[in-house]
Protein backbone atom coordinates (compact mmCIF):
# COMPACT_ATOMS: atom_id res chain seq x y z
CA UNK A 1 0.00 0.00 0.00
CA UNK A 2 1.33 3.46 -1.06
CA UNK A 3 1.50 6.42 1.42
CA UNK A 4 -1.35 8.60 0.06
CA UNK A 5 -3.43 5.49 -0.02
CA UNK A 6 -2.39 4.64 3.99
CA UNK A 7 -2.94 7.91 4.97
CA UNK A 8 -6.37 8.27 2.94
CA UNK A 9 -7.62 5.03 4.99
CA UNK A 10 -6.10 5.96 7.94
CA UNK A 11 -6.98 9.69 8.42
CA UNK A 12 -10.41 9.02 6.40
CA UNK A 13 -13.60 11.00 7.24
CA UNK A 14 -15.06 8.38 9.15
CA UNK A 15 -12.04 8.43 11.56
CA UNK A 16 -12.81 11.88 11.87
CA UNK A 17 -16.18 11.28 12.94
CA UNK A 18 -15.52 8.67 15.26
CA UNK A 19 -12.60 11.56 16.50
CA UNK A 20 -15.42 14.06 16.44
CA UNK A 21 -18.45 12.26 18.06
CA UNK A 22 -16.52 11.07 21.16
CA UNK A 23 -15.09 14.62 21.71
CA UNK A 24 -19.01 15.90 21.76
CA UNK A 25 -20.99 13.34 23.58
CA UNK A 26 -21.52 10.31 25.97
CA UNK A 27 -23.39 7.79 26.65
CA UNK A 28 -26.14 6.51 24.48
CA UNK A 29 -25.75 9.69 22.50
CA UNK A 30 -22.41 8.89 21.44
CA UNK A 31 -23.49 5.40 20.69
CA UNK A 32 -26.14 6.83 18.45
CA UNK A 33 -22.98 8.38 17.24
CA UNK A 34 -21.10 5.85 16.56
CA UNK A 35 -23.71 4.00 14.72
CA UNK A 36 -25.39 6.47 12.34
CA UNK A 37 -22.31 8.81 12.21
CA UNK A 38 -19.55 6.37 12.11
CA UNK A 39 -20.61 2.67 11.36
CA UNK A 40 -23.50 2.77 8.60
CA UNK A 41 -22.23 5.33 6.12
CA UNK A 42 -19.53 3.54 4.77
CA UNK A 43 -21.09 0.18 5.59
CA UNK A 44 -22.18 -0.03 1.48
CA UNK A 45 -18.95 0.95 0.83
CA UNK A 46 -17.27 -1.68 2.86
CA UNK A 47 -19.88 -4.09 1.51
CA UNK A 48 -19.10 -3.88 -2.02
CA UNK A 49 -15.57 -4.31 -1.49
CA UNK A 50 -15.87 -7.13 0.53
CA UNK A 51 -18.15 -8.77 -2.06
CA UNK A 52 -16.95 -7.44 -5.08
CA UNK A 53 -14.30 -9.88 -6.78
CA UNK A 54 -13.01 -7.31 -8.89
CA UNK A 55 -11.09 -4.95 -6.58
CA UNK A 56 -13.76 -2.72 -5.88
CA UNK A 57 -11.92 0.38 -4.27
CA UNK A 58 -12.90 1.52 -0.93
CA UNK A 59 -11.87 5.23 -1.42
CA UNK A 60 -14.53 5.33 -4.65
CA UNK A 61 -12.15 7.03 -6.91
CA UNK A 62 -15.20 6.46 -9.79
CA UNK A 63 -17.33 10.17 -9.93
CA UNK A 64 -20.67 8.56 -11.53
CA UNK A 65 -20.26 5.79 -8.37
CA UNK A 66 -20.08 7.90 -5.42
CA UNK A 67 -24.34 9.06 -6.00
CA UNK A 68 -25.54 6.28 -4.55
CA UNK A 69 -22.97 5.85 -1.52
CA UNK A 70 -23.72 9.24 -0.73
CA UNK A 71 -27.59 8.98 -0.99
CA UNK A 72 -27.43 5.57 2.19
CA UNK A 73 -25.06 7.89 4.00
CA UNK A 74 -27.78 11.34 3.77
CA UNK A 75 -30.01 9.05 5.23
CA UNK A 76 -28.14 8.28 8.08
CA UNK A 77 -27.36 11.75 8.51
CA UNK A 78 -30.75 12.49 8.31
CA UNK A 79 -31.97 9.30 11.14
CA UNK A 80 -28.84 11.27 13.45
CA UNK A 81 -30.19 14.64 12.81
CA UNK A 82 -33.60 13.87 13.78
CA UNK A 83 -32.73 11.78 16.83
CA UNK A 84 -30.27 14.20 18.33
CA UNK A 85 -32.94 17.24 17.39
CA UNK A 86 -35.58 15.77 19.45
CA UNK A 87 -33.84 14.43 21.86
CA UNK A 88 -32.37 17.96 22.32
CA UNK A 89 -28.96 17.38 22.15
CA UNK A 90 -27.46 20.65 20.51
CA UNK A 91 -23.99 19.58 19.97
CA UNK A 92 -25.23 16.19 18.38
CA UNK A 93 -27.93 18.28 16.26
CA UNK A 94 -25.01 20.25 14.95
CA UNK A 95 -22.82 17.48 14.14
CA UNK A 96 -25.36 15.42 12.19
CA UNK A 97 -26.88 18.09 10.42
CA UNK A 98 -23.32 19.48 9.52
CA UNK A 99 -22.84 16.20 8.02
CA UNK A 100 -26.18 16.02 6.13
CA UNK A 101 -26.15 18.82 4.91
CA UNK A 102 -22.33 18.89 3.58
CA UNK A 103 -22.67 15.41 2.11
CA UNK A 104 -26.09 16.95 0.37
CA UNK A 105 -23.83 19.46 -1.12
CA UNK A 106 -21.22 17.15 -2.15
CA UNK A 107 -24.14 14.87 -3.80
CA UNK A 108 -24.91 17.71 -5.68
CA UNK A 109 -21.42 19.14 -6.88
CA UNK A 110 -20.44 15.57 -7.46
CA UNK A 111 -23.62 14.57 -9.54
CA UNK A 112 -23.85 17.88 -11.76
CA UNK A 113 -19.88 19.37 -11.39
CA UNK A 114 -17.25 17.36 -10.12
CA UNK A 115 -15.95 15.10 -7.75
CA UNK A 116 -15.59 16.95 -4.44
CA UNK A 117 -13.13 15.84 -2.21
CA UNK A 118 -15.00 14.49 1.33
CA UNK A 119 -11.52 13.62 2.52
CA UNK A 120 -11.18 17.47 2.78
CA UNK A 121 -14.64 18.22 3.54
CA UNK A 122 -14.54 15.41 6.15
CA UNK A 123 -11.65 16.86 8.21
CA UNK A 124 -12.32 20.30 7.85
CA UNK A 125 -16.22 20.61 8.62
CA UNK A 126 -15.47 18.64 12.31
CA UNK A 127 -12.48 21.05 12.72
CA UNK A 128 -14.58 23.66 12.33
CA UNK A 129 -17.45 22.81 14.74
CA UNK A 130 -14.72 21.60 17.30
CA UNK A 131 -13.10 25.56 17.32
CA UNK A 132 -16.40 27.04 17.43
CA UNK A 133 -17.87 24.86 20.16
CA UNK A 134 -14.51 25.22 22.15
CA UNK A 135 -12.99 22.00 22.25
CA UNK A 136 -9.97 23.30 21.13
CA UNK A 137 -7.24 20.80 21.73
CA UNK A 138 -8.73 18.39 19.41
CA UNK A 139 -9.85 20.68 16.73
CA UNK A 140 -6.16 21.56 16.65
CA UNK A 141 -4.77 17.97 16.13
CA UNK A 142 -7.10 17.59 13.35
CA UNK A 143 -6.34 21.40 11.83
CA UNK A 144 -2.82 20.28 12.09
CA UNK A 145 -3.62 16.71 10.13
CA UNK A 146 -5.59 18.70 7.33
CA UNK A 147 -2.79 19.94 5.24
CA UNK A 148 -1.51 15.94 5.44
CA UNK A 149 -4.81 14.52 3.80
CA UNK A 150 -5.07 17.87 1.29
CA UNK A 151 -1.07 17.13 -0.21
CA UNK A 152 -2.01 12.82 -0.05
CA UNK A 153 -5.44 13.87 -2.07
CA UNK A 154 -3.34 15.85 -4.31
CA UNK A 155 -0.18 13.98 -4.89
CA UNK A 156 -2.48 10.64 -5.33
CA UNK A 157 -3.97 12.80 -8.08
CA UNK A 158 -7.11 11.37 -6.21
CA UNK A 159 -8.38 15.21 -6.55
CA UNK A 160 -7.61 18.40 -7.90
CA UNK A 161 -6.93 21.41 -6.01
CA UNK A 162 -10.38 22.84 -7.08
CA UNK A 163 -12.02 19.93 -6.03
CA UNK A 164 -9.87 19.98 -3.03
CA UNK A 165 -10.61 23.98 -2.63
CA UNK A 166 -14.46 23.33 -2.94
CA UNK A 167 -14.56 20.52 -0.58
CA UNK A 168 -13.01 22.45 2.46
CA UNK A 169 -14.75 25.63 1.08
CA UNK A 170 -18.37 23.57 1.57
CA UNK A 171 -17.44 21.94 4.83
CA UNK A 172 -16.59 25.67 6.55
CA UNK A 173 -19.36 27.70 5.28
CA UNK A 174 -22.30 24.78 6.07
CA UNK A 175 -20.25 23.61 9.16
CA UNK A 176 -20.05 27.22 10.23
CA UNK A 177 -24.14 28.06 8.72
CA UNK A 178 -25.10 25.38 10.92
CA UNK A 179 -23.02 26.66 14.14
CA UNK A 180 -24.43 30.12 13.66
CA UNK A 181 -28.29 29.04 13.40
CA UNK A 182 -28.07 26.49 16.59
CA UNK A 183 -25.82 29.45 18.54
CA UNK A 184 -28.62 31.19 20.54
CA UNK A 185 -29.51 27.68 21.71
CA UNK A 186 -25.97 26.59 22.53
Amino acid sequence: MDLHRAIALTISPITVAAITSATLLKGVDLLVAMILLVLLPPAPIVLKSVRDEEGFDLLVPDRFMRGKFFLFALISYFLATAYFYLRRVTLGTMLSLSYLLVTASMYLFNKRLTKVSVHAAGIVGPSTLLTCVGKLEVAAALWALTPVVLWSRWKSKSHSMGQLALGVTLAVALTLLVYWTFLPVF
